[in-house]
């Protein structure tokens, strides 16, 4: 999806601009003005205002939210109209989908538009929304109701997934640290055989090369067509483009299912249902991630200052859930018990911001800012890393149960095969 990049500006209460005092065109002192009037008569709580969009500092448009009401919150957007076509409508409706997800991801985000075919069906429908019917609004008449889909709920579907490990593959596959090997011998250990496992979303194959040493064939996964195209070959690895959440895999075929670094990208509910189906009686499921590196006091204020910061606003919700060891994701299953495992890479200053780049996080904001922020950060950090290389320390989580001993929570309740609604 291309978007133009635009700047939000809080629309205060008396409709003056947080941090633009103008001059406005003619467009925005009328939406300015109406804004005011409208808090007047809603109330006003952030972040459930009215902003102005600025593209290089120029006002284009305006988009606001209605206060939530009843577990959902409606959004609008309105282009100026020397900006029509530059796909001003579809940058703000997203930047308010990602505000709303991140102040409450259980709020059902919602929109209404004209009857017809027209420009603002084709940014909701971008955006992942579904249209819900026509009804009869009592100030706009007769308009389309819609509502983000479920799967948006943490801020992305699966296109927007693959689209973004397809933008970085290579930097992925360049810049990201390997995981413990002693990791591979706990999970082949907790495996009563060891003939087929499936390493789904696995990226650039970092994952499936070292499963290679402890099962007899690997079957490697991810919807990303790039990231497959940068992973490793290996006589037992065998690579496909494939959704986790409908694999094609036959019935109890694997001995283990293992997810690196990708749980809180995927659509659970119904990933739980496939590993069920795919799995022999007594597999081992497992899934990690590593998170923060933690470098010294010095060195980590100044990550937080020019980096972190910065950056903060851009990451998905779904980030949180590895974020907290991966403690909400639903395992269906008992957890084993899970031994810890320690992640320290070696990197000097230029191989840890290579790292950095690499988040989706960064890459979001370098797409909306560019990317002096981030030389800035580095700049910032030189004079106190120095050139040596240093050991960073990475928060490490692992789950994983022996699944498919018994029926698990709800997980067979459906035909695994089928999406369910």
């Amino acid at each position: 999806m291309v978007q133009a990049k635009v700047d939000l500006r809080a629309v205060l209460r008396d409709g003056t601009v947080r941090g633009h005092a103008g001059p406005f065109p003619p467009d925005a002192e009328t939406a300015l003005r109406a804004t005011a009037q409208y808090y007047g008569q809603v109330g006003f709580d952030e972040p459930w205002i009215s902003y102005l969009a600025l593209s290089r500092g120029a006002p284009v448009g305006i988009c606001s939210f209605k206060p939530p009401k009843d577990g959902s919150v409606e959004i609008a957007y309105y282009t100026f109209a020397e900006h029509e076509g530059r796909g001003i409508a579809t940058a703000m409706a997203a930047r308010l989908v990602a505000m709303a997800r991140e102040r409450d991801g259980a709020l059902a985000v919602t929109a209404r538009t004209l009857p017809g075919r027209n420009a603002s069906h084709r940014v909701l429908e971008k955006l992942g929304f579904d249209p819900l019917g026509t009804v009869e609004h009592p100030e706009d008449g007769t308009v389309v109701e819609w509502r983000l889909r479920r799967e948006r709920a943490t801020g992305m579907d699966e296109r927007d997934t693959r689209r973004m490990f397809d933008d970085r593959a290579e930097v992925y596959a360049a810049s990201r640290p390997r995981y413990p090997p002693e990791l591979y011998a706990w999970i082949a250990g907790n495996c009563a055989l060891r003939r087929r496992v499936w390493d789904v979303a696995c990226g650039n194959g970092q994952a499936s090369i070292d499963l290679a040493g402890h099962f007899v064939h690997v079957d490697a996964t991810d919807v990303s067509a790039a990231q497959i195209a940068h992973a490793a070959p290996h006589p037992r690895v065998r690579y496909a483009v494939q959704p986790a959440e409908a694999s094609g895999f036959p019935d109890a075929c694997f001995d283990a299912v293992t997810v690196a670094q990708a749980l809180h990208w995927l659509d659970l509910d119904r990933f739980w249902r496939e590993v069920a189906r795919v799995l022999r009686p007594g597999g081992l499921f497992a899934a990690w991630g590593y998170a923060w590196p933690r470098l010294d006091p010095s060195l980590d204020e100044i990550l937080r200052v020019t980096l972190l910061a910065p950056i903060e606003s851009y990451w998905s919700p779904r980030n949180r859930l590895m974020w907290n060891g991966y403690r909400d994701v639903g395992m269906p299953w008992k957890p084993l018990p899970v031994p810890v495992f320690h992640m320290t890479p070696e990197w000097d200053l230029d191989e840890f911001y290579a790292y950095a780049y690499s988040w989706s996080a960064t890459q979001r904001c370098i797409d909306e800012r560019g990317e002096g922020f981030l030389h800035d950060s580095r700049d910032r950090m030189r004079g106190a890393w120095g050139t040596a290389r240093r050991r960073v320390p990475m928060s490490f989580h692992l789950i994983a149960a022996t699944a498919n001993e018994a029926t698990p929570r709800d997980v067979t309740a459906a035909d695994p095969r089928e999406p369910t609604t």
